[in-house]
């Protein structure tokens, strides 16, 4: 979803674009803790609570605004003239997107894939709110039970630290040279 909405930002002139950029870094200001009792009250209407469909849907409203904006900026750097050259050579506009920018933009896409996976993973109000059953908790929310109010239980408290940190590092050394050339390429002005 974010990779058609970051290149109409990117490459069109649309009317309000400038403002809808705006909004889609506003999204970050706002707290999780403000808006759960509203998430919450919207699940349950739609009977979500305690699936894993209203743990994929909140999450996916959360990173969708932050990781456009992000591609966009992505987008941005890449040169329009290479995008021209394809359309002159008789690509269609979605051709174009995905033969020819996609490839370059693969840094960018794997980069705000791994800030979504990584915001996805720590998450923890939603994940409390929303889930009740044990099978459905989240590793963070697991790891909280290990907290009592008398007694905690550091053993499993850094094991479960342990295991919650091993997928993100393993992610992060093998995409790092894809990470890195993402976020620098798109910090680069023209």
């Amino acid at each position: 979803m974010r990779t058609p909405a970051a290149y109409a930002l990117s490459r069109f002139n649309l009317k309000g674009s400038k403002y809808f950029s705006y909004w889609l870094t506003s999204t970050q200001i706002i707290s999780p803790s403000l808006i759960v009792i509203p998430v919450y009250f919207i699940m349950k209407t739609f009977g979500l609570l305690d699936t894993y469909l209203a743990l994929i849907v909140t999450h996916l409203a959360f990173c969708i605004p932050f990781t456009t904006w992000i591609f966009k900026a992505f987008l941005d750097s890449i040169p329009n003239e290479i995008e021209e050259a394809a359309l002159l050579d008789g690509c269609s506009r979605i051709q174009a997107l995905f033969k020819v920018i996609m490839p370059i933009a693969a840094p960018g896409v794997v980069a705000v894939s791994v800030f979504s996976f990584i915001v996805s993973w720590q998450e923890f109000i939603f994940a409390v709110t929303l889930t009740f059953r044990e099978p459905m908790r989240t590793l963070p929310v697991g790891m909280s039970l290990f907290l009592g109010e008398y007694r905690v239980m550091w053993g499993w408290v850094m094991a479960g630290a342990t295991l919650a940190v091993l997928p993100v590092i393993i992610v992060f050394l093998y995409l790092q040279k894809y990470i890195i050339m993402g976020l620098t390429a798109g910090a680069i002005k023209r």
